[in-house]
């Protein structure tokens, strides 16, 4: 069982999303330095005897939430895959990604999804579509987590990874501040495929990557814009399955 509190949080002051982007940049270049330097440790209990590349120990990882069972309606999408239940301690890690500039648990959690994509036997998707931010809220977070995500996915799973592919063209309400019932009209139209990348994604397979999934209305309305544009079926990878508020 884990025993101690997310180490990440504990040694580290959370960031201000407001902070200038440049400190998000500089904090990643020296914990990649880091690394050559300093063995990896347990983002949970800080263990050293991690796997290579991922950086939580073997017992930590028997210790993450098992998903809950997802049964609603997903069309337009072709399937659901989530690793893992959003309770502790993801939801710490997935904070700490998403809110704290800590994009070193991408890496952890990027490498622990591709295991499970790979245990599934079924056959991979072409291509990996991160969902996108607005503009806005890329330029005031510094970085998309969901794309940190896709990027240690793509690796692992030797991916073509498309981070351009989608656009989100209108600045929405935060899902989890909207009840259930009007999160599905809060994102209509709200993504779009470029006219530079209908080319790329016309009859290929997508998975669409995402860190929560809550409702399915995010990934829903990102996957009908893909659909529009000619991609041939998309399905949604997501770290974790939320029951509640888990979405911004």
């Amino acid at each position: 069982m884990v025993s101690q509190p997310l180490r990440c949080s504990d040694v580290r002051a959370p960031m201000d999303h407001c902070q200038p982007v440049r400190l998000a940049k500089v904090y990643e270049v020296v914990r990649q330095t880091g690394r050559w330097l300093i063995p990896a440790r347990c983002l949970l209990c800080s263990s050293a005897a991690c796997p290579p590349g991922v950086d939580l120990c073997q017992l930590c990882m028997a210790d993450l939430p098992a998903a809950p069972a997802w049964t609603a309606d997903v069309v337009p999408l072709s399937g659901v895959f989530c690793a893992w239940g959003y309770e502790y301690p993801i939801d710490r890690l997935v904070r700490a990604l998403k809110f704290h500039g800590d994009r070193s648990v991408a890496g952890a959690l990027g490498a622990l999804l591709a295991m499970h994509v790979a245990d599934r036997c079924v056959p991979l998707p072409e291509v990996l579509v991160p969902v996108p931010l607005h503009p806005l809220r890329l330029r005031e977070r510094g970085y998309n987590q969901a794309d940190e995500i896709a990027r240690h996915l793509a690796g692992r799973l030797s991916l073509r990874r498309l981070p351009r592919a989608l656009e989100r063209i209108r600045a929405t309400a935060p899902q989890s501040q909207l009840p259930a019932a009007q999160r599905r009209s809060n994102l209509a139209g709200a993504f779009n495929v470029p006219a530079r990348m209908v080319a790329t994604v016309a009859g290929v397979d997508v998975a669409l990557i995402d860190d929560v999934l809550t409702t399915g209305s995010t990934a829903q309305s990102a996957a009908q814009a893909l659909l529009e544009a000619g991609a041939r079926r998309v399905e949604l990878w997501a770290l974790a399955r939320s029951g509640g508020d888990a979405s911004s």
